[in-house]
């Protein structure tokens, strides 16, 4: 019994890490899609 727990755990913690994971590159792609429209708007001000 003592073994399921500890898989599962391990398998709870890899999930977690994925979510993470997941998350950054949810940021960095929405990063990279407003980046090119701020620069935009920079560029009419300007």
């Amino acid at each position: 019994m003592k073994n399921k727990d500890t898989e599962y755990s391990e398998i709870q913690q890899r999930l977690e890490n994925e979510d993470n994971l997941n998350l950054y590159i949810t940021l960095l792609l929405l990063l990279a899609m407003i980046i090119p429209i701020v620069i935009g708007i920079l560029v009419d001000v300007v």
